[in-house]
């Protein structure tokens, strides 16, 4: 994916984190998150079907080298098909 917009990003860790429960990153300001974005060694990656975001991950890439997973997931109305291995396998192979 190009550059992600900030709204993007949000409605992406919002939705697919939801059931998770994830709220580290809700407070983060617009600003905060451009900043985020902008850090090199990060990346948001997206699967979408029929032009509509199906999921996503994000990568990390450390000082050392290595690349986190750092968020994956998919969008509620894409669980249970079956994409969800293929969109984790895509993100080993990125990182």
């Amino acid at each position: 994916m190009g550059e992600c917009p900030v709204p993007f990003f949000r409605y992406l860790y919002e939705e697919v984190g939801r059931a998770y429960h994830w709220t580290d990153r809700l407070s983060w300001s617009d600003e905060t998150i451009r900043a985020y974005l902008a850090t090199p060694g990060v990346s948001v990656w997206l699967m979408s079907w029929e032009e509509a975001p199906a999921g996503y991950f994000e990568l990390r890439q450390h000082e050392d080298g290595s690349v986190e997973i750092a968020y994956f997931g998919l969008l509620p109305d894409f669980i249970g098909r079956g994409w969800g291995k293929h969109l984790l396998t895509r993100a080993v192979r990125s990182a």
